[in-house]
């Protein structure tokens, strides 16, 4: 045994945990979005646990960059139940910042999109409900989907 030893752990399910988790999960999307349009940042937030929500501020040229963005970051982590898309000028390290983006500037109808179908976290199992049919419980695993948000400004 030497003498001044260290020993390194991760306490699995804490914050460094998910920290450590999520940083290559943005490494790949930011390699991913940065193919179709100028990014300015990426962030795995705290509330989706660094894994399955992200916000992605982009310098937007054309009004179908957020949701090009969004489908990509998609395509390269295929966990995410939610994207946010945001101007360059929204700190996405401030959840109030983007949370202020979404309601002022995402009209549901027409900025929000829900893909159905796709692959989701294997972690979350929202998508599972159970039913009552001819008195016995059932349970159905619907189609997993994944929330894509415009939240930037329209461009005329």
């Amino acid at each position: 045994m030497r003498k001044r030893a260290f020993y390194y752990d991760i306490l699995p399910g804490g914050k460094e945990h998910a920290l450590l988790m999520g940083l290559p999960a943005e490494v790949n999307i930011l390699r991913e979005v940065k193919k179709r349009v100028q990014v300015k940042e990426v962030r795995l937030t705290e509330a989706g646990s660094r894994w399955i929500e992200a916000v992605i501020s982009i310098t937007k040229t054309h009004n179908s960059d957020p949701m090009t963005v969004a489908l990509a970051a998609v395509f390269a982590h295929p966990s995410l139940k939610r994207v946010i898309v945001v101007d360059e000028d929204v700190n996405v390290d401030d959840y109030v910042e983007v949370q202020r983006a979404i309601l002022t500037n995402a009209y549901p109808p027409l900025d929000y999109k829900i893909l159905s179908g796709v692959k989701g976290s294997s972690l979350i199992h929202d998508n599972l409900r159970r039913f009552k049919v001819e008195g016995k419980e059932v349970t159905a695993e619907l189609p997993k989907v994944v929330l894509l948000i415009d939240a930037t400004k329209k461009l005329k």
